[in-house]
């Protein structure tokens, strides 16, 4: 049953006319679930633009034990309300009155909470009504909990893709019989591209037959006995060389549930990333035409040939290798390309 189905059900059960299951990030200061009763989205809009901020039912319930059942009319009396912008500009406008309120769990800076509404003009949720929704809320906290541990392991998930995407190596997670579980984006192009490395049925496979043969017994060792395995894939005319290395971290190992025995990184030589002219600007305060010149250089052209691609003189390009040369600290060209190269390339 989805959330809304079976938050329906249980508005329905204690008379209320709607319900607000939210993921209140105590930082960002903002609504990160976010589910509300049909028809209600304007409200969500309103309160996720500005009335969450001041919702003292939220600031109630973040002080309270998770689980304990808030009932509005318990702590927020008649003159507070005729003086709360919260309930004169925000709740009574969008048609609701008396609510009750259940913090469900606290996580990582997340506060989930749900709260149910009942309309102006009807009556305030009676301990009758509390009884029955205690019944339910200790069912929706460990759903709840649940949820919430799932979205932040999802979350960490995605940090860990992208810091691996930045990375100059593919990598590729392999079963122990070579199918695929997961690649960072080098990976992927390093088996798309079918230039050392192809995807046969979900397996990998290099493209030379005999150095697939050695890409399985080396696969076979590594899974078997955790040590690591190096294989030379050869070089391909125009695109460079590539060397796979197969290791077994002792983390993977604990993830059995992932299938993913070894982890496979692909060295290319000749696709290193390069840092950008944006970042060697703001790094070293180089002017465009010195920045363009030091990655030139650093991708592997020469002086005279960067000159040329430029339609300048080469004495005009030394100048602009010198200006490199002062800003960077840099004592000669070699240095400067070795500093270059070891930057965290940023696209």
């Amino acid at each position: 049953m989805r959330w809304a189905e079976a938050l329906r059900a249980l508005a329905g059960e204690v008379r209320s006319n709607a319900f607000h299951l939210q993921a209140w990030d105590r930082i960002a200061e903002f609504d990160r679930l976010g589910i509300v009763s049909t028809g209600q989205e304007h409200a969500l809009a309103a309160y996720q633009g500005y009335y969450g901020r001041i919702d003292p039912r939220r600031q109630a319930a973040a002080n309270a034990p998770v689980g304990s059942l808030l009932a509005c009319h318990h702590h927020l009396g008649e003159d507070f309300v005729r003086g709360s912008e919260f309930f004169q500009e925000y709740l009574i406008p969008h048609g609701g009155r008396y609510t009750a309120s259940v913090p469900l769990a606290r996580f990582d800076g997340i506060d989930l909470q749900l709260d149910l509404v009942r309309s102006l003009g009807g009556e305030p949720f009676s301990d009758t009504d509390l009884e029955l929704l205690g019944h339910f809320s200790p069912h929706v906290q460990r759903a709840c909990s649940i949820m919430l541990r799932l979205h932040v392991a999802h979350a960490q998930q995605q940090v860990a893709r992208s810091m691996l995407d930045v990375s100059n190596l593919g990598v590729l997670a392999l079963s122990a019989c070579g199918r695929i579980i997961q690649a960072n984006s080098r990976g992927d192009c390093c088996v798309q591209s079918e230039i050392w490395l192809k995807q046969i049925n979900g397996r990998i496979h290099a493209v030379d037959a005999e150095r697939d043969g050695l890409l399985y017994a080396a696969l076979g060792k590594a899974a078997g006995c955790r040590a690591p395995r190096n294989i030379d894939l050869g070089q391909s005319l125009g695109k460079g060389r590539c060397c796979v290395t197969l290791i077994t971290p002792e983390d993977l190992l604990m993830a059995r549930g992932s299938g993913a025995a070894v982890l496979c990184l692909v060295a290319e030589s000749g696709r290193c990333r390069v840092a950008t002219v944006y970042q060697l600007i703001d790094l070293f305060a180089l002017s465009p035409a010195e920045a363009r010149l030091t990655r030139a250089l650093a991708q592997g052209e020469s002086l005279d040939a960067f000159a040329d691609s430029q339609g300048v003189k080469c004495t005009t390009a030394r100048t602009q290798l010198q200006g490199a040369l002062r800003k960077t600290g840099m004592d000669n060209q070699k240095d400067l390309i070795r500093l270059t190269l070891s930057l965290p390339a940023v696209r």
